[in-house]
C-alpha cells in the first residue's frame, strides 16, 4: 500500500474514532454527516448534517445557531461515490466497481446471489463443491445444496454443529457430512436422501469422546468388501480425531459406511485432547490418492498409503498450525511457527525451502510459478523454480496484524489472471494484490463469513456473514482453492466452531 494512501486511512481510523464518523473511507463526510449518534467531529448536528460554523445567517425556534445548515458537496478527486451530502460523484461503467472515490475495473462478475437462512445469527459457516458444480454451503447445522444455476437441490438438518467443509466424492456423489461431536453422515448428493450415519465414539477403541477438529481427506480405491465387480470402488475416509487417532472409513453401496482401519497416532492424547480452545487447527490430515500425510499437534508428520499402511515419519516440524497443502506429486507444503516453510516429498524427505521471522499460519497456495503464503506479517510470492523471494507486501493489514489465537488477517485464497485475492478475515473484505509486485489493486468488501471455493469453469462462491451466497465468474490461473477441495478440504477450515 502506497505510504500516501496509508496515511490518509490511518488518520481516517483516528478521526472515525473520535467523532464516530458513518464512513471512513470519505474525508469529506466528517464535516457533513453526523454519526447514529448525531454526534460531529466539529459544529452542530441538525437533521443528521453537520452544520459548519458561519456568518449566523440561518436560526433555529428564534435563535441564531452561529451555523451555516447548507451542505457543500464535495468530489474533488472522487470520480464516484457518495459527493457527502447524500448526492453522486458518479457511476462507474458496467465492468468497473467504485472503490474509495475511483472506478476500478472489476475482476468479479455476478452470476446470482440467494438469501440461504433467514432469522438466524449465523456463527459458523463453510463452503464445497463437486465436480457437477453443485454448491454444499453449511450455516451452523444447516446445509444448503444448490446447482451452479442457483437451484435448491435440498437442504439438510442436523442435530449439531457441523464442524468442517462437507467433503464430496464425485465417483459415487457421496457427500460427507461431518459433526464435532463425531457423527458422520453419508447423504447421496443426487437425490440428497442419507445412506448412512456414523458416530466414531461408537467405534470400539476409539478413544472416548473423541471429536472431530480438522476436515478429513477422501481416496476413491478398488471394492473393499460386498460386489466383485471391477468397476465398483470405495471411498475411503480418513478422519484425524481431537485425541489423534486416525480413523479410516471405507464406504460403499453394499456395505455402507463402516470402521476400515483404526490408527493411533498420540497415547498422550488418550485422556485429554478435545478440539482446542484456542480455535486453531493443529492437527490435519492430506491425500494425493497414493499417500495420506498426517499432522500432528506435536508437529510430527507421518505417511501412510492409501490403505493407512505406516511408511515414514517426520519429527521435523515443531510446533505448527499451519494448514498443508499437497500437490499431484504427493509434495507437501506446511509452515511452521518458528517461521520455516517445508516441503516434505511422498518419501519423508523435508527440505526448509524458506525461513522468516515470523509465524506461518496459513496454507500456502500453489502456483504454476509462484508459491504464495501469508505471515502475520505480510504476504510473500517464492519462485517454484529456486524457492527465491520474488516479492514481499508488509503493507497490508488490518488494524492489527493478528486475529483471535494469533492467525494473520489475510488468508491466500486464489489465484486470477488479474491478480492474487486474499481474504481480510478482520472484515470479511476480498482484496486483489498484482502478481508482478504484491500492491494492492483492489479491496472489495465482501462481509465474507468463510473462505470463497473456485469451482470448475472459473465459478467463484462466497457465503456472506448475512447469510447470503452469492457466485461469481472470474478468471483463474495456476492453482486455486478449487483444485485443493477434494484432496485438501480443510483449504476453507482455518478456525473450528465455538461449539
Amino acid at each position: 500500500m502506497h505510504s500516501k494512501l496509508l496515511s490518509m486511512l490511518t488518520f481516517l481510523a483516528f478521526a472515525a474514532f473520535l467523532a464516530g464518523c458513518t464512513d471512513p473511507l470519505h474525508v469529506a463526510d466528517m464535516q457533513f454527516h453526523c454519526d447514529t449518534n448525531d454526534q460531529c467531529l466539529s459544529g452542530l448536528c441538525v437533521n443528521h448534517v453537520c452544520a459548519k460554523p458561519s456568518a449566523g445567517k440561518d436560526v433555529i425556534q428564534g435563535k441564531d445557531t452561529g451555523y451555516d445548515m447548507t451542505c457543500v458537496p464535495n468530489c474533488e478527486g472522487r470520480q464516484c461515490g457518495d459527493n457527502g451530502c447524500g448526492g453522486s460523484c458518479g457511476t462507474c461503467a458496467n465492468d468497473q466497481i467504485c472503490i474509495q472515490g475511483a472506478c476500478k475495473k472489476n475482476f468479479l462478475n455476478k452470476l446470482w446471489s440467494k438469501q440461504v437462512l433467514t432469522g438466524s445469527m449465523t456463527r459458523t459457516g463453510w463452503l464445497s463443491g463437486d465436480m457437477m458444480g453443485n454448491i454444499y454451503a453449511v450455516l451452523d447445522n444447516h446445509v444448503y445444496m444448490e446447482t451452479p444455476e442457483g437451484n435448491e437441490l435440498g437442504v439438510y438438518e442436523a442435530n449439531s454443529v457441523i464442524s468442517v467443509p462437507p467433503v464430496v466424492d464425485d465417483v459415487h456423489g457421496n457427500a460427507f457430512l461431518i459433526q464435532k461431536s463425531g457423527l458422520i453422515t453419508v447423504i447421496n448428493a443426487d437425490t440428497q436422501q442419507i445412506k448412512d450415519k456414523l458416530d466414531i465414539n461408537a467405534i470400539k477403541d476409539v478413544r472416548r469422546n473423541s471429536e472431530i477438529c480438522s476436515a478429513p481427506a477422501l481416496n476413491s480405491v478398488p471394492l473393499l468388501g460386498g460386489s466383485s465387480s471391477e468397476e465398483k470402488k470405495s471411498d475411503l475416509l480418513y478422519v484425524l480425531t481431537s485425541k489423534e487417532q486416525l480413523v479410516i472409513m471405507n464406504m460403499n453401496d453394499d456395505l455402507g459406511l463402516k470402521l476400515f482401519r483404526l490408527i493411533p497416532l498420540n497415547k498422550e492424547m488418550a485422556t485429554v485432547g478435545n478440539c482446542p480452545s484456542s480455535l486453531i487447527i493443529t492437527n490435519a490430515v492430506v491425500t494425493n490418492g497414493d499417500v495420506v500425510t498426517v499432522i500432528t499437534r506435536a508437529g510430527t508428520m507421518k505417511g501412510f498409503d492409501s490403505l493407512g499402511k505406516k511408511l515414514w515419519t517426520s519429527e521435523f516440524l515443531g510446533m505448527t498450525h499451519s494448514l498443508p497443502v499437497m500437490d499431484d506429486n504427493g509434495n507437501t507444503y506446511i509452515g511452521t511457527d518458528t517461521g520455516k516453510l517445508y516441503v516434505v516429498d511422498a518419501k519423508g524427505r523435508a527440505d526448509s525451502i524458506f525461513h522468516v521471522d515470523e509465524n506461518i499460519r496459513t496454507a500456502p497456495l500453489l502456483g504454476e510459478e509462484g508459491i504464495f503464503f501469508t505471515t502475520t506479517e505480510g504476504v510473500y510470492e517464492l519462485s517454484q523454480k529456486d524457492h527465491s523471494v520474488k516479492w514481499i507486501n508488509r503493507d497490508i493489514r488490518g488494524s492489527s496484524s493478528k486475529i483471535q489465537g494469533g492467525m494473520p488477517v489475510f488468508i491466500a485464497v486464489a489465484l486470477l489472471k488479474q491478480g492474487l485475492v486474499l481474504m481480510n478475515q478482520e472484515k470479511g473484505n476480498l482484496v486483489l494484490l498484482s502478481l508482478k509486485n504484491g500492491e494492492p489493486i483492489v479491496d472489495l468488501p465482501m462481509n465474507l463469513l468463510t473462505l470463497p471455493i473456485i469451482m470448475e469453469d472459473d465459478v467463484i462462491v462466497f457465503l456472506s456473514r448475512d447469510n447470503l451466497l452469492s457466485v461469481y465468474s472470474g478468471i483463474t490461473r495456476g492453482q486455486g482453492a478449487w483444485s485443493q477441495i477434494l484432496h485438501d478440504p480443510q483449504r476453507t477450515n482455518l478456525v473450528i466452531p465455538t461449539n
